[in-house]
């Protein structure tokens, strides 16, 4: 019976990522980072990557896996992050998730089932090529970016491949894939952080001050000098947001600190408030004595729950 994955979740700033590594370490594991943000290339202060001290501590995945002018949504992210945990496996690994991005979370082990509404211009462009070429060759094609569906579908369906390669063409992500909610896609036992409210905002104000001083304004201005979109959703979290602000005269470096300070503390709050909904274990890393501490409850906690889930 394989092992359950093993979720580290929280808040931004509540030490997730030493609490990961130091589990990984004991646990024989390897990271699968589940940050919505730290998946796109060259936006690695504002977004707190893993260190390459840190990395070097425990193999990281799902890190730099898109360029930042790319839009990637959970679908994306849980088909990517399924293949890391495939390969985590097939090395006798134990696969660690450790973020705060619970939809990332939410796709991966339990898929989406979201709704794609019908563009007929796709429809009618996809109709007229199965008139011309007839369905196998769209099915062919629906193979190539949803095997799933094209399994499931009879290569002479034409209206179920049409409506599968139409969702992919809106959504950029197979059918097969957003319409998984509900069930369960992997076993896993969800570990959380949860720091003094006072003290997780005193982390937060204290890691944005240095992320200032690493040089996000620096990281900031060399993306935007390349050409990159302000608009680019990859900039959308707090952060980016105010530097860029206060890059293009709209404010001052010093309210642009303030306010990227407050969004985050706002954004801390959403994630609470997401993760209170799901069934998790959580720990105070302070009343544990800091991420040491934390691991070892989490550990022994896994452990536990493991070893009531193996038959005897």
């Amino acid at each position: 019976m394989r092992r359950p994955l093993l979720a580290v979740v929280g808040p931004t700033a509540s030490g997730k990522t030493e609490t990961a590594i130091l589990l990984a370490g004991v646990l024989g594991g390897e990271i699968v980072s589940v940050d919505a943000r730290q998946v796109y290339r060259g936006l690695d202060i504002g977004t707190a990557k893993p260190t390459p001290e840190e990395r070097s501590r425990a193999p990281h995945h799902m890190i730099d896996v898109a360029d930042p002018e790319e839009t990637f949504h959970a679908a994306r992210y849980a088909r990517l992050a399924d293949r890391a945990i495939g390969e985590i496996r097939e090395r006798g690994n134990l696969p660690v998730l450790a973020g705060g991005t619970g939809l990332y979370l939410r796709a991966l082990l339990r898929g989406l089932d979201l709704p794609v509404g019908r563009d007929e211009t796709i429809r009618r462009e996809l109709k007229e090529r199965i008139a011309r070429e007839g369905s196998e060759a769209l099915h062919r094609e629906l193979a190539r970016v949803d095997p799933e569906s094209a399994r499931v579908i009879h290569r002479n369906d034409a209206i179920r491949i049409v409506r599968a390669l139409e969702v992919h063409r809106l959504t950029g992500e197979p059918r097969s894939l957003l319409h998984k909610g509900g069930g369960r896609r992997h076993a896993c036992l969800t570990a959380g952080l949860m720091p003094p409210r006072d003290l997780l905002y005193g982390r937060i104000d204290a890691r944005f001050d240095r992320m200032m001083e690493e040089g996000l304004w620096e990281e900031t201005k060399s993306l935007l000098d390349k050409g990159l979109d302000p608009d680019l959703p990859c900039f959308r979290s707090p952060g980016y947001r105010e530097v860029i602000a206060a890059i293009r005269g709209r404010m001052t470096r010093e309210e642009a600190v303030e306010r990227a300070k407050a969004e985050t503390r706002r954004y801390a709050k959403r994630q609470i408030t997401w993760f209170r909904k799901e069934e998790i274990f959580w720990v105070d890393p302070e009343e544990a004595e800091g991420a040491e501490g934390a691991a070892r409850r989490i550990r022994e906690w896994y452990e536990r729950e493991e070893a009531a889930r193996t038959p005897s």
